[in-house]
């Protein structure tokens, strides 16, 4: 727990050497303990610097238990907002090594919908997944992803070099698309929220039958989609402070 904490706690990512030092315990316990966390998922190593830092089922864990504080319960107000206005599918997800995990999903109210049953998808041909991964220093991306990618539809992405292209063109504009790359007839747009150290931590998505969804609402999704983000970005960094002054 106390590895956890520091890891929480710390913006960065963190070696063996400086956990050992802060809490006082043999670096060959810390880098056993830090080992069996990354098998479950609670810490992620970053294989170029050897570096760690808290991993997507702790986030999960830690959003689950937080009740009013944790990241799924402040979303979903605002999630549940957007759902009414665009009656299309809105999710909520977070990047799970070359994944992309939903946490919770809000089904369109239409009865033609994008339904996707599966919770975790390909990272490199999702909306949020793209965002995330375009959040990512160029070497985390080349130590996760491989050089090519498989072909889910006549537009994925396939080569990690256009895919780079792609992200750089993701954090100019701050939004992502999912142009049918993983389900032909579906499109997806996605924005991320940001946490109190201006960490990007998860990504909000609207997705829709393509029918439903031509480019001329392309600006009118991204507008919805980043307002939601930045009052969801925001609850959690007052919630943070809040916690800070409770304890």
């Amino acid at each position: 727990m106390d590895i956890l904490e520091i890891l929480n706690e710390i913006p960065k990512e963190v070696g063996v050497n400086e956990i050992a030092k802060q809490t006082a315990l043999p670096a060959s316990t810390v880098h056993r303990i830090l080992h069996t966390l990354e098998s479950r998922g609670y810490v992620s190593q970053n294989q170029g610097t050897s570096k760690f830092k808290i991993g997507p089922k702790f986030l999960d864990y830690h959003a689950n238990q937080l009740n009013n504080f944790g990241l799924k319960e402040i979303a979903y107000p605002f999630m549940e907002q957007l759902a009414q206005f665009t009656k299309e599918n809105i999710a909520l997800g977070i990047l799970d090594k070359t994944e992309t995990l939903h946490l919770v999903r809000i089904e369109s109210s239409e009865a033609l919908k994008a339904d996707i049953k599966d919770f975790r998808l390909p990272a490199t041909c999702t909306a949020i997944g793209k965002y995330l991964l375009a959040h990512l220093t160029e070497e985390e991306l080349d130590n996760l992803l491989p050089k090519t990618f498989p072909k889910k539809t006549p537009n994925t992405i396939t080569n990690l070099s256009d895919f780079k292209k792609e992200l750089e063109n993701i954090k100019q504009k701050n939004y992502s698309i999912d142009n049918e790359e993983l389900f032909e007839g579906i499109r997806c747009i996605a924005t991320g929220i940001w946490d109190y150290n201006d960490n990007v931590i998860a990504g909000i998505s609207i997705t829709a039958p393509a029918f439903r969804f031509p480019d001329i609402k392309i600006p009118i999704y991204e507008e919805l989609l980043k307002e939601t983000a930045a009052k969801i970005s925001k609850q959690i960094q007052f919630n943070k402070n809040i916690m800070g002054f409770l304890k």
